[in-house]
């Protein structure tokens, strides 16, 4: 008593019970209510909320009686229906769309989702003219004007997530977003994370996603972010690479995610318009981009590379090189989601990572990859101030520096067997015994001398 002991551990019986008795209650009795509590409980808070509820209750069904077609608008919503057909409307891009940041083409996207659903309501944390956030057919939230759907949060990243986490909490069936730059989301940390622990969704547009926002340098450049994210459960990661993967990444949001966090991740600068993304692949998480094969020579080893993001349109130059210039088989991935990949099936996982030497490419920590694949072409350290292409030659992201370091990477393994990689084993026995039977890094003959020397053991334990 009179201490902050309790703070941290369990009063105990003895002290529950003398507690019990100094406030008139029986010390022997656990978990009861007193009538007199109860009534009196019945009488305000229970009564109050049955009568509020009522009162609710006729003013909706008055409202859509006076107008109909707004009251079933607002009915949908609150049963969390979708319209139908509401993707109809989505643009596609193609390799002959102009280039443009992902920001941008966001930027059009959100705008044409919030025109067929009225429930997508949110805002930025003051950088609206660079998150592109605005919805343009409405106007701000205001205490005298509640049917604004854009809310002006000023520099508060906590308050911005934490007050979206509460209109996905109340339960109305709207859709909160919020917006900053990538590196400023860790501002508000404990309410992204307090969301996804909720399993509350909020819709979180994250721009300037890398090191390529350039001269603003390493306070602004978000290197450990996207394996914080994505070490966070319940909170999906996607990291788009045009605008195709920006449609397919708000259909998943949207249609599927109901009870997650969901971050997008956008440049500021423009990106390749590539022929080959699709919306329908952003689902399985990472998918086929294409194959680069005509001019090899060496088809049975050949490189997988898998990128994000801004990185797909240099990863994919580096693969024309490497086939063009060095003969190469070499299959370009493109990486969306890991968190949706991560649920997809065991074969179809193999079908995509088991091909051969396997090497990862984003303009990020490499602390996500290491599971996915057997290299990994990233940033392990801070930023750097500098326009976008001394960046791109400081940091390896070029066409040719990304082919150079693969053909590295290649270079060291060629005589080796290559590991499995770990999100290809249903379990981690399996990966031990792969290391122990397969001899996993060890020349062949050593391999095959290893193998060899294990199963006689085995055979021999067994007779004996």
């Amino acid at each position: 008593e009179d201490t902050h002991g309790v703070h941290g551990s369990p009063l105990g019986p003895e002290v529950l019970a003398d507690f019990k008795r100094k406030n008139g209650f029986d010390p022997k009795e656990s978990f009861v209510v007193s009538e007199k509590v109860r009534q009196k409980y019945e009488e305000t808070i229970l009564s109050r909320g049955q009568q509020a509820e009522k009162a609710w209750n006729d003013l909706l069904e008055k409202y859509s009686r006076e107008y109909k077609d707004e009251g079933l608008v607002l009915k949908r919503i609150l049963s969390g229906e979708l319209p139908k057909d509401w993707q109809k409307g989505l643009p596609t891009f193609n390799a002959q769309t102009p280039s443009d940041a992902t920001r941008n083409i966001n930027g059009k996207i959100l705008n044409n989702i919030a025109d067929v659903l009225p429930e997508l309501i949110g805002g930025c944390a003051d950088l609206t003219p660079s998150t592109k956030t605005d919805i343009k057919k409405s106007h701000d939230f205001q205490s005298n004007s509640y049917d604004g759907r854009y809310f002006r949060f000023g520099v508060r990243e906590f308050g911005m997530f934490a007050i979206c986490n509460g209109i996905a909490a109340y339960g109305s069936g709207l859709i909160p977003f919020s917006s900053t730059f990538l590196n400023f989301i860790t501002y508000g940390w404990g309410a992204v994370r307090l969301g996804a622990l909720s399993h509350l969704r909020q819709i979180y547009i994250m721009t300037h996603d890398s090191v390529f926002l350039g001269e603003d340098g390493p306070t602004h450049q978000p290197i450990e972010v996207l394996p914080l994210m994505r070490a966070t459960p319940n909170l999906y990661t996607f990291r788009p690479a045009d605008g195709n993967e920006i449609v397919g990444s708000w259909i998943v949001a949207v249609e599927k995610l109901r009870h997650s966090g969901i971050v997008l991740c956008l440049s500021r600068q423009n990106v390749v318009s590539l022929d080959n993304t699709s919306r329908e692949g952003v689902s399985h998480g990472i998918y086929h981009l294409a194959t680069f094969d005509k001019e090899s020579k060496e088809t049975e080893h050949p490189v997988v590379l898998i990128s994000t993001g801004s990185e797909v349109g240099p990863t994919f130059g580096a693969a024309k090189l490497l086939n063009s210039k060095h003969h190469l088989t070499v299959h370009v991935l493109s990486a969306p989601c890991l968190e949706l990949f991560a649920q997809q099936p065991l074969e179809y996982k193999k079908k995509l990572l088991g091909k051969g030497l396997v090497i990862s490419v984003e303009a990020a920590s490499t602390s996500s990859w290491q599971k996915y694949s057997h290299y990994q072409i990233g940033v392990d350290r801070y930023g750097a101030s500098a326009n976008l292409k001394d960046i791109a030659k400081f940091f390896g992201f070029t066409d040719e520096l990304i082919a150079d370091k693969v053909l590295q990477y290649r270079e060291l393994v060629k005589d080796i067997t290559l590991p499995l990689l770990p999100c290809l084993l249903p379990s981690l026995k399996l990966y031990i015994i792969e290391i122990l039977f397969l001899g996993v890094g060890i020349k062949r003959k050593t391999t095959q001398k290893f193998t060899l020397i294990l199963l006689c053991c085995f055979i021999i334990k067994r007779i004996l």
